[in-house]
């Protein structure tokens, strides 16, 4: 089963100081919206994004963070968003600890990520 929840977001929101912080996560968001974010917070941004991030109906923005990376997915809709985490899924070992959706947004893990790297993520959504 894959995991919709994203733990903690209001708090990681307000903690980051990033973020719309209004709405619910990926209302309105624009991948340069969520670049500028990460790399205000000292997450470093670009590199390579996978296949199914390219193929994004709004765009996608790569996070690399120190051990870590995340391809950070926004889609037209949450309708959308579900089938993209559906393609991750078929290609991701432990989607249920390496993939999250929530509404337009789908972020998809190298590897499963830390409390820590998942909230420097979410601030910024």
């Amino acid at each position: 089963m894959r995991s919709i929840a994203l733990a903690a977001v209001g708090t990681a929101l307000a903690l980051a100081g990033c973020g719309g912080g209004q709405g619910s996560v990926g209302e309105d968001v624009s991948p340069e919206q969520v670049e500028s974010c990460l790399k205000r917070a000292g997450v470093k941004t670009g590199g390579t994004r996978d296949l199914i991030a390219e193929d994004a109906g709004v765009g996608s923005v790569v996070a690399e963070l120190d051990r870590n990376r995340a391809n950070v997915v926004i889609e037209r809709s949450e309708g959308d968003a579900e089938s993209t985490a559906s393609d991750y899924e078929a290609f991701i070992e432990n989607p249920d600890e390496r993939l999250t959706q929530e509404g337009s947004v789908v972020v998809a893990w190298d590897k499963t990520p830390t409390d820590q790297e998942t909230r420097a993520i979410e601030g910024c959504l």
